[in-house]
């Protein structure tokens, strides 16, 4: 849990996540910027790129995403 909360606060301070907004449709794609790969993620589909949630189902990008927005951090 500690190694997850440092990566998410690595996320939030190196400001490595995105939003790519696509006009005229208004299509949103959130993308995170890892270590070796970029992964994107839709928090609306409940869905990630990444290895975690295809093997596990568990993503700490979906996981914190609720609360950095909440604090307007993405």
């Amino acid at each position: 849990m500690a190694s997850q909360l440092k990566k998410i606060d690595s996320l939030l301070s190196e400001k490595r996540i995105k939003l790519h907004l696509f006009e005229p449709s208004n299509r949103k794609i959130w993308t995170v910027v890892g270590m070796d790969k970029e992964y994107w993620f839709d928090p609306d589909l409940d869905f990630c790129s990444c290895p975690g949630y295809y093997f596990n189902n568990e993503c700490y990008h979906l996981d914190f995403f609720p609360l950095a927005k909440s604090k307007n951090q993405v």
